[in-house]
């Protein structure tokens, strides 16, 4: 039965005018509509006849509920319920926007925006799980990505195959590419495996790593179903410690953190999955790390053990120096103190004064000892906030004292 043009009645009373569809899959049809009243745009959803009644009003019910005490930005849940003798559906609200998918395969977008809008999406998934709801179907082409003012907000739709315990348990599958191992094997046997958070865990996981890279963890190893199976079986095929197949691909772009957590998130055990308390930090740590290489411009996320950009470039390492002498301090390893040893045993200075942290081609100091420590930027002293972290550039100074230290 088409309902375009019609008039619906919501369960609040609202009254709807039907304007056009606008998808349609295997639970139902979505539609544009507008509050006749106010003129304000709305998203329809009615299901399918396939769905028992009692049962999809509970769901519905239970979203409704969830949207009006625990709502979240971004999270988009149905607000009013549809029912007549006919139909069942819901209303969401309309977000003028693109799809995530589209958004990944047509933008220039950069590193930044994209491990942004992982972030979000993090946040999102943490809210959810934190209130016990598994979403059941994630995908790109159920984010929807809005640009407001030079900004990216995310939005996460489609929540109705979601699990809770509280609610009745779904019945359908989410999209194949993203099922996790546990789900895979069960669908084998003809076996419905519910939706989980440890499963939401597995398909956030390919999610960002879409996002981040551009790339399905299942690339290059996708000519046949059973490579694709073996693909998704539990292990990261493009882990560039292990993977010939990542040569030409920039997997290098990431640090060991988020290749840590790449490795976790798709691991065949369910309960050793990256958490979204980790995905957020990692992305957040990650946001603060891009660095371009002025030589191609090529972006990567540096961590400590990074010398090279993703095209090869050999990083410029910044060092100390004693502004007197310019003799270079020795700087081995990845992280070491500055402190009396270096400055003759001067006893007025700690043994450990400064912190000293290099990460990819950047240096970074954290005042840590007793004395007085000041440093110039852009040609003017400022006193060095103890246990913070500050990143030195070329051609700075550190005092310590009366000693002087320059980077170069």
């Amino acid at each position: 039965m088409s309902i375009l043009h019609s008039k619906i009645k919501t369960k609040s009373g609202n009254k709807l005018l039907i304007e056009r569809e606008l998808s349609f899959g295997g639970q139902g049809r979505v539609y544009l509509a507008h509050k006749i009243k106010t003129s304000k745009a709305v998203v329809v959803k009615i299901f399918n006849n396939k769905f028992n009644r009692k049962i999809l009003l509970e769901r519905i019910e239970f979203l409704i509920s969830i949207q009006e005490k625990n709502s979240f930005e971004g999270i988009e849940l149905p607000f009013d319920l549809i029912e007549t003798k006919d139909l069942i559906g819901h209303c969401t609200a309309y977000i003028d926007s693109i799809s995530l998918e589209d958004y990944l395969m047509n933008s220039t977008s950069s590193i930044t925006e994209r491990l942004e809008t992982a972030l979000s999406i993090a946040k999102q998934f943490k809210h959810l799980h934190g209130l016990g709801i598994a979403h059941g179907d994630i995908r790109a082409q159920n984010f929807l990505i809005q640009t407001e003012k030079r900004n990216l907000n995310v939005h996460c739709i489609d929540i109705d195959n979601f699990n809770h315990a509280s609610a009745p348990e779904p019945n359908m599958v989410g999209e194949a590419l993203y099922l996790s191992p546990e789900q895979r094997d069960k669908l084998s046997n003809d076996t419905y495996y519910p939706p989980t958070i440890e499963t939401d865990l597995y398909q956030l996981g390919i999610l960002f790593h879409e996002i981040v890279l551009l790339l399905h963890p299942a690339h290059g190893n996708d000519n046949t179903q059973e490579e694709l199976e073996n693909a998704m079986s539990g292990v990261w095929k493009l882990d560039p410690t292990v993977s010939k197949e990542t040569k030409n691909i920039s997997i290098s772009i990431l640090n060991n953190q988020l290749c840590n957590l790449f490795r976790l998130a798709l691991v065949q055990c369910p309960k050793k999955r990256t958490t979204t308390d980790n995905w957020i930090k990692a992305f957040q740590n990650a946001i603060e790390r891009i660095y371009h290489c002025p030589k191609c411009n090529t972006p990567t996320i540096v961590d400590s053990s990074k010398i090279f950009c993703p095209q090869g470039h050999l990083f410029e390492l910044l060092s100390l120096a004693n502004a007197k002498t310019n003799k270079k301090l020795c700087l081995n390893g990845k992280s070491f103190f500055i402190g009396r040893a270096q400055f003759n045993d001067d006893i007025r200075i700690s043994n450990k004064q400064l912190l000293i942290s290099r990460i990819g081609p950047e240096l970074w100091v954290e005042h840590i000892g007793t004395n007085p420590t000041k440093y110039k930027q852009n040609g003017v002293w400022l006193d060095l906030p103890k246990y913070k972290k500050i990143k030195l550039c070329k051609n700075d100074f550190i005092k310590i004292m009366k000693h002087e230290l320059k980077i170069i």
